[in-house]
C-alpha cells in the first residue's frame, strides 16, 4: 500500500494486555526481504493495531527494526465499539475515533532512510487483518483479542467531512 491512503474500521477490543495485537497489517516486520538476504532486519510498510490501552498506527521506512518506526498512538476502551480512521499521505499520520479528529503527528525530516524516503511499503507480506505480519501471527505479534468489523482501505486521504459521514448513523 503505497501513500496516501486510509484504513477505517470499527473495533471492539477485549482486553488491554501489553502486547502487539495486530488490527490492519502490511508490513511491520517482514518475513523475507530481498534486499538484505531474506533477513528480518529491516522493517517496512505499516501496522495498525493495540498495545495495552492505546491504538497504534506505525510506519516503518525499512532502515532498520523497531526503534526507527513512526508511531502514533490514541486511547481505546475495551469492550465498547469504536469507529477508528488514520490517513497517511507519507509523511502525516491522522487519527480520527468515533468521527471526530484526534490528532495528527508529522515525521520528521530526519527520519529517512538511505534512499531519502519516510516510508517504504513492504512488497513481501500479505495485507492481514487480526493478526501479525505473517498468517501465524508471528513475529512479536498476538492475534488480536476482541471484535473487529467494517474494515475499510481507500487510496486516498479521507477528509474530516467523510469520516464524520462514514461515523454518522444512517
Amino acid at each position: 500500500l503505497q501513500p496516501p491512503f486510509s484504513i477505517e474500521f470499527w473495533v471492539n477490543p477485549g482486553t488491554n494486555q501489553a502486547t502487539v495485537m495486530p488490527i490492519v497489517n502490511e508490513g511491520r516486520l517482514p518475513v523475507l526481504d530481498p534486499r538484505n538476504g531474506y533477513t528480518t532486519a529491516n522493517w517496512d510498510g505499516f501496522s495498525v493495531g493495540q498495545f495495552g490501552n492505546n491504538v497504534f498506527f506505525a510506519t516503518y521506512n525499512g532502515s532498520g527494526g523497531d526503534s526507527t518506526k513512526q508511531e502514533y498512538d490514541i486511547p481505546i476502551a475495551t469492550n465498547v465499539w469504536q469507529h477508528m480512521v488514520i490517513t497517511f499521505d507519507g509523511s502525516n499520520q491522522t487519527w480520527y475515533k468515533n468521527g471526530a479528529l484526534f490528532g495528527t503527528k508529522t515525521i520528521p525530516s530526519t527520519a529517512t532512510n538511505a534512499f531519502g524516503q519516510l516510508y517504504m511499503p513492504d512488497m513481501t507480506s500479505p495485507l492481514l487483518i487480526g493478526t501479525g505480519s505473517e498468517l501465524s501471527a508471528g513475529n512479536g505479534a498476538s492475534e488480536y483479542s476482541g471484535y473487529i468489523d467494517d474494515v475499510a482501505i481507500y487510496t486516498n486521504v479521507l477528509d474530516s467531512t467523510a469520516v464524520g459521514n462514514h461515523y454518522a448513523p444512517a
